[in-house]
């Protein structure tokens, strides 16, 4: 297997919010589940994280098959602040699993599911579902 090439990616504020939105690797193109941050050396790195299956370990367990790629070193330490405050998807999971399925945590995802369409584009064919998924949700609230 090659080394990957080298490609710059600028880590600023903006184009790590849109990562987290979109979870296309711009290393690899795959989706990734995760991003990272690593220190190394004393100096740290932003990491992507996929997960490609289910694996046998040696012992005989299953588990995930997770793989990474680099994203590039990190000058700006409020990285990692931002994607604790701007991953969608661990806001919904921290929401569910602190709230459960209330009245607020539902407010609360709803709030990040709109946050997550400021810098997200919907294809044509998307927002007909979109529209469709929130109509369904506006008449269960309404009824």
């Amino acid at each position: 297997m090659g080394r990957q090439k080298t490609i710059q990616i600028n880590l600023s504020h903006d184009y790590i919010k849109r990562l987290l939105i979109t979870r296309i690797c711009p290393r690899c193109g795959k989706r990734f589940v995760d991003l990272a941050v690593r220190k190394k050396e004393g100096r740290e790195y932003l990491l992507s994280i996929h997960y490609e299956g289910m694996e046998k370990k040696k012992d005989g367990r299953l588990a995930p098959k997770l793989t990474q790629c680099h994203l590039g070193k990190i000058e700006d330490h409020t990285i990692k602040d931002l994607i604790e405050q701007y991953d969608p998807v661990r806001k919904i999971r921290d929401t569910l699993r602190d709230k459960g399925l209330a009245e607020d945590a539902i407010i609360d995802i709803c709030d990040t599911i709109s946050q997550s369409l400021d810098v997200c584009r919907v294809t044509d064919e998307k927002k007909k579902v979109l529209i469709e998924k929130l109509n369904e949700i506006k008449n269960k609230v309404l009824n």
